[in-house]
């Protein structure tokens, strides 16, 4: 039988610690992985250009989304390379031992795609990770309309915990108001594991500006 590590981390979760969770995340991200918009930004803006010099007949199916993603992968390396690691079949990670793993991903309308490999079921699931010290948590970017937008998201037993955008991370961290996160959850049986949990499994998130 195969083994599967669970992260104790959600082992028992609360509201409260889905708090704690949430501020330690964010502002980690604050502080360490601000770069990150301006860098996906940048690799789209680069990919583009080169794709437009192309004539039609050299732009192959899903070369768009392999260069943005060979791009950052780049910039990750070359700006954190004390965080990233290679993974597997070409996969990336910004690794924090101890802390978290994140995996930088192309979502659709902002929530990860359904996941189509057992090992990308497994990590939305918070079992068998890459690194068996922490949590994974997704970066996801996308661009619409000449607009790029990341957004830290945690999934856990294949429900969307939380998700927010890096410019409400940043404007947030760097406010001087004191703020309140409030943390709501309800959960279903559903095996399925969507980016988008069904209407009465969300997890909403709401911030409050004191």
């Amino acid at each position: 039988m195969k083994n599967f590590t669970k992260v104790s981390l959600f082992s028992d979760s609360t509201n409260s610690e889905e708090q704690k969770i949430y501020e330690s995340m964010t502002r980690f991200v604050s502080k360490e992985l601000y770069l990150l918009p301006q860098m996906i930004g940048d690799a789209y803006s680069e990919t583009n250009d080169e794709l437009g010099i192309l004539p039609p007949h050299a732009r192959r199916r899903n070369s768009r989304p392999v260069r943005v993603n060979e791009k950052i992968a780049q910039k990750c390396a070359e700006i954190y390379p004390e965080y990233f690691r290679e993974v597997s079949s070409g996969k990336f990670m910004l690794y924090v031992p101890g802390f978290a793993q994140f995996h930088i991903v192309k979502t659709n309308r902002g929530k990860l795609p359904p996941r189509r490999t057992r090992q990308a079921q497994n990590e939305v699931y918070q079992q068998n990770l890459p690194f068996k010290d922490c949590p994974i948590l997704h970066i996801g970017h996308d661009h619409q309309y000449g607009h790029t937008s990341v957004t830290l998201m945690l999934y856990d037993a294949g429900q969307c915990v939380w998700s927010c955008s890096f410019s409400d991370i940043l404007y947030i961290q760097n406010s001087t108001a004191e703020q309140t996160i409030s943390l709501t959850q309800t959960y279903n049986d559903s095996k399925e594991v969507f980016a988008k949990p069904k209407a009465n499994a969300r997890k909403k998130v709401t911030v409050e500006a004191i």
